[in-house]
């Protein structure tokens, strides 16, 4: 049994807040508040251990507990401003974007949003989910994009991708179940998700020509072709497109073409005279359980005066 005298004890006191967290980083003690964080560190003093380190103190504080994570030292957080966090030393740098930042601010609800990373192939996914608004967003470390990944069904798993809480195990990166107790690897050249398809999204900026119209001849996506498998789904992968004219709100049908069957290489993946609009925005979405990868899209248009 250990005893400790009573007025032996410390407060962080730079901001009035509630302390939500506290995680060691380094060598250092980091406590999140509410509204502020400040870094602590550690001291020769027995009655004393650790003290409050000059000048780390940061405005900024945590908005759910659990979106903490860190990586090689470098801790990540849900600002409660609503804004993603990356910790330099003891500077906070935003890593999320405007789009990024406009849908988190719409949650009615982020207190839950839970968070963790994991590496593989020379990437440091951030994956940070938030259950009850059933979005989850992925931050590359590496290449410093942002994607959102959900898994099928969705009315099992409320648009929130499956996995939670991966680590590194005999080589592979194991990761559990959002729901129930299930395990998953995470494997990138396994083309389902838990044998349900993977819905590939991609969508461009939209195209406007200061409110006259243009004319779209042709688009074409540049991508790995000729991946088909021998038999079943996927041997002649397709990929859809769609598009709008009105800001996302409402898409077109949907017009498909071939990614190519196997060994195809030389498949091009275009749509031709696909009509006009003031303000579009194309959208390419693919499900066949084959590896692809979108490299560019290339678009054809002649702008009007009028």
């Amino acid at each position: 049994m250990s005893a400790w005298d009573a007025l032996d004890f410390s407060s962080a006191e730079a901001s009035s807040d509630n302390i939500v967290r506290g995680k060691r980083v380094n060598e250092q003690l980091w406590l999140f508040g509410e509204r502020s964080i400040e870094v602590w560190t550690t001291t020769s003093n027995p009655d004393g251990p650790f003290q409050r380190l000059n000048g780390a103190f940061i405005e900024r504080g945590i908005s759910a507990r659990f979106s903490y994570a860190t990586r090689l030292s470098v801790p990540y957080w849900l600002g409660d401003d609503r804004i993603v966090y990356r910790g330099d030393g003891t500077t906070p740098t935003r890593i999320s974007t405007h789009p990024i930042e406009q849908a988190i601010g719409g949650y009615a609800f982020v207190s839950d949003a839970r968070a963790w990373i994991y590496e593989q192939e020379g990437h440091v996914f951030y994956c940070l989910t938030f259950p009850t608004a059933g979005d989850t967003w992925v931050y590359d470390a590496t290449t410093q994009a942002w994607h959102e990944r959900e898994s099928e069904p969705t009315e099992t798993y409320g648009g929130n991708w499956r996995c939670v809480d991966a680590g590194a195990f005999a080589g592979a990166v194991v990761a559990g179940d959002l729901i129930d107790g299930r395990l998953y690897i995470i494997d990138p050249t396994t083309y389902a998700d838990a044998g349900d398809p993977i819905i590939r999204v991609a969508a461009g900026a939209p195209f406007i020509n200061d409110g006259n119209r243009m004319y779209f001849s042709e688009i074409e996506a540049v991508m790995q072709t000729g991946v088909g498998l021998v038999v079943g789904q996927g041997s002649d992968p397709q990929v859809w497109m769609t598009f709008s004219d009105d800001g996302g709100q409402t898409w077109s049908y949907q017009k498909q073409a071939a990614l190519g069957k196997i060994g195809a290489f030389r498949v091009r993946v275009r749509w031709q005279r696909i009509g006009q609009g003031r303000e579009r925005v194309f959208r390419l979405q693919w499900s066949d359980p084959v590896g692809t990868a979108l490299i560019a899209a290339n678009i054809d248009y002649q702008p009007a005066n009028n």
